[in-house]
């Protein structure tokens, strides 16, 4: 069997088409494979984008949110469990449920708000703070007149406002804005949409400005759980998430360095070993032993911080610089660490030998002096 699938783009003549192969077996209807699909995808890619698409990255595809993803765009509604992806047939008929109509709509607009709301950008950028509150105030409202309360544009207005609001040190009147826009794009786009867990981690700067670090765990944390669901566990969003989070873990050092890691794994396999991110993070990690006075680790950490930094300015940069200072007094404290312990370790030493020279009884002397001082080496 043989589907054909064709396209015409405008009134051109020319067509893309794309084959899928259907297995026959006599006796059955024919079953698509998944490596037929695979094919028809790559051939799908290349014929529209110019672009060969590797196996690796569909053995590495995240399971679920692609599932997802495929369900919000063709309406199919599957039994929530857990599928064994690693098996042919991790489907059954009775996992689908339903198929839900997807129904296109046009909704009012209006052109004034989009010109205001246009002009409000432009002003924000050019810093002219009260030109650009006029124009978005303004829009809000003519949306509002439109639309409605609760669309899209109006979350919009909301944000920018906040955004305005932060520019200007208004952190309350910020973050009163900025949960306004949440909540209505919760109501408009659903609780696992991309635009909301921006609104979480902005929300969560914010309440992490106004000193409510709480809270701002609580919507971090939110915005990691939603990031795996909707883009996978491998995304440069997810951890930019767990880079915030640890910085707010500092309290918790050892909390703090699982997620530094977990974010320097996932930007040494996307942007690179030597991405300004991965030195970024090594730097902070750098810090958070020297907290807890681990300054050997912390020592370790400012060098590859500062091989990276070297790798994208002159020595003459400011982070250069800055980064060779904390290198200085890393090493210095952990010179002065080592010797302390030396010099500790000496004094138990000593006190036990005098201990054990006090003892006649003690049949084999020397040979616990040789284990002693070898465990102080």
């Amino acid at each position: 069997f043989l589907l054909q699938e064709k396209k015409k783009k405008g009134t051109s003549s020319q067509s893309s088409s794309t084959s899928i192969v259907l297995e026959y077996v006599e006796g059955k209807p024919p079953v698509l494979t998944s490596s037929a699909l695979r094919r028809c995808l790559m051939d799908k890619i290349r014929q529209k984008y110019q672009y060969d698409i590797s196996e690796h990255l569909f053995r590495e595809m995240p399971r679920y949110s692609t599932l997802r993803s495929f369900c919000l765009r063709t309406g199919l509604k599957v039994l929530c469990r857990d599928y064994d992806f690693s098996t042919k047939t991790p489907f059954q008929m009775s996992d689908v449920l339903d198929l839900v109509p997807l129904v296109k709509h046009a909704t009012p607009d209006s052109l004034p708000a989009h010109k205001l709301l246009d002009a409000g950008r432009d002003q924000i950028e050019k810093g002219q703070v009260e030109n650009a509150f006029e124009c978005l105030s303004q829009a809000m409202v003519m949306f509002q007149q439109v639309k409605g309360g609760l669309n899209q544009e109006v979350a919009e207005c909301f944000n920018l406002l906040a955004t305005l609001l932060f520019q200007v040190s208004d952190l309350g009147q910020s973050l009163l804005h900025q949960h306004k826009a949440f909540l209505i794009c919760r109501r408009v786009e659903g609780i696992d949409c991309a635009n909301l867990i921006q609104m979480h981690q902005l929300l969560g700067m914010l309440c992490n400005s106004l000193g409510q670090n709480e809270f701002a765990l609580k919507h971090f944390y939110r915005a990691k759980y939603m990031c795996e669901l909707v883009c996978g566990f491998d995304t440069p969003d997810l951890a930019v998430i767990e880079y915030n989070i640890a910085t707010m873990l500092q309290f918790e050092p050892k909390a703090s360095l699982q997620f530094f890691e977990s974010a320097l794994k996932k930007n040494k396999k996307l942007l690179g070993e030597n991405h300004l991110s991965v030195g970024e993070i090594y730097h902070s990690m750098a810090l958070s032993h020297s907290s807890q006075r681990d300054f050997e680790n912390a020592l370790q950490c400012e060098k590859k911080a500062l091989a990276i930094l070297k790798t994208h300015f002159d020595a003459t940069h400011a982070r250069i610089q800055e980064s060779a200072k904390f290198l200085e007094i890393f090493t210095t404290r952990a010179v002065e660490q080592n010797r302390f312990m030396s010099r500790t370790a000496l004094k138990e030493y000593e006190g036990l030998n005098r201990l054990l020279q006090g003892r006649t009884n003690f049949l084999d002397r020397d040979l616990f002096r040789k284990k002693l001082r070898h465990s102080f080496k």
